[in-house]
């Protein structure tokens, strides 16, 4: 089934509703799947909102789809709520024909109204530089064809950002002879995300920039490109292993997501006490600085 003769996009969802409906009263049954990248390696990420969320795999993480889901419902420009189930394996990569094989009975509900996959980087790379995309395409076309043939939802590819681990150490993939270049990385992630996705997330607008919201927030100087060196500018959007996300680089994928997923302003998201940025640590001025940056790529 081509996703380009059938996709419905969150978007159009969105606007047909939102004449018929208040603010948040329909809700979508929304499923991310993915690694780290979507869990968060550590608190406050990792166990954020964990009590709002399904676990699939009963392992108490709330992650990304946690902050998605209550940024969503903090903001006033945003029509649908969010029923959010998380499943995610923790491991190197994402083995997208490990979770056909293992989660079928998930991945193939019929009530699924938005699916989220989170690509890991180094399936990505360059088979020179140590990826595999294709194998990585095919097991992606399983879980795909799974999710379509069963519920039709909109499927969504989130690209991944590129790894400071991979660029700055001599050991890495793209450390270039002494010459790293985090770009680089980011450009083969770009291109081979749409390799990955076309045409079934390409034609239909359905990969989300998380990756390049990334790379803005290091060209416009606010985000460390180096933080093996050393912290250069306001904030590390890398954890300390310099490949997962930190608070700051979660909390920016997941802002990424909603404005992806909406096309809702994220300026009106609240940044003060009790809100979702107040929760991971992240003070008003760098949530509102990390929310256009988001907004510059969708």
């Amino acid at each position: 089934m081509m996703l380009s003769h059938s996709i419905t996009s969150l978007a159009a969802l969105t606007l047909s509703l939102a004449s018929l409906v208040a603010a948040k009263d329909y809700t979508i049954n929304i499923l991310f799947v993915g690694t780290s990248y979507t869990h968060g390696k550590t608190d406050p990420v990792l166990h954020y909102g964990n009590s709002t969320v399904s676990d699939v795999r009963a392992t108490g993480f709330g992650g990304v789809p946690a902050i998605v889901r209550q940024l969503n419902e903090e903001s006033p420009d945003t029509v649908l709520s969010y029923n959010t189930t998380i499943l995610a394996h923790d491991g190197p990569g994402v083995d997208w024909q490990w979770f056909a094989s293992n989660y079928a009975s998930t991945l193939n509900r019929r009530d699924w109204h938005v699916v989220i996959l989170q690509e890991a980087y180094g399936a990505l790379h360059p088979m020179s530089r140590g990826g595999d995309p294709l194998s990585s395409a095919k097991g992606l076309r399983a879980v795909y064809d799974l999710i379509r043939t069963y519920s039709g939802a909109s499927v969504y590819l989130t690209e991944t950002w590129p790894t400071p681990e991979d660029v700055f150490k001599p050991t890495g993939h793209y450390w270039n002879c002494g010459s790293p270049d985090i770009y680089a990385q980011a450009n083969d992630l770009t291109i081979n995300t749409g390799a990955l996705g076309a045409p079934y997330f390409i034609e239909s607008g359905l990969i989300v920039r998380v990756g390049w919201s990334f790379i803005k927030a290091i060209q416009g100087h606010y985000a460390t490109e180096n933080p093996i060196s050393g912290p250069n500018a306001t904030v590390n959007l890398w954890d300390s292993d310099n490949i997962n996300a930190s608070r700051y680089g979660s909390y920016l994928s997941a802002l990424t997501i909603l404005s992806t997923l909406t096309s809702a302003p994220l300026t009106n998201i609240p940044t003060g006490p009790g809100s979702v940025a107040d929760a991971l640590g992240i003070s008003s001025s760098i949530a509102a600085a990390l929310a256009g940056y988001a907004e510059t790529v969708v």
